[in-house]
């Protein structure tokens, strides 16, 4: 297989192993993810990792939009107290 084939079908196996993690996927696209798995160590090691990586992202995202929300809470704390003061 041509490095160029190879990146093609390791960029559309990384595609059908994220939908199958959203459960999107068909059973002609599982046997075509897993085919390309059997051959390919880089994407098992993907296939491996990514709900890890998944769930990080998504604790990250959570926690960042945790922590934004309070800060706008606590401006809008701040400018309540403002114009009741004054």
């Amino acid at each position: 297989m041509k490095p160029s084939t190879l990146l093609r079908s390791c960029e559309k196996a990384t595609f059908l192993i994220e939908k199958k993690m959203m459960n999107e996927i068909n059973c002609v696209e599982i046997f075509s993810m897993y085919k390309h798995l059997l051959i390919c160590k880089a994407c098992r090691r993907y296939f491996n990792q990514a709900p890890q990586l998944n769930q990080q992202i998504s604790k990250y995202v959570s926690d960042q939009m945790n922590s934004e929300n309070s800060e706008k809470l606590k401006q809008r704390i701040h400018r309540s107290l403002e114009n009741l003061e004054g």
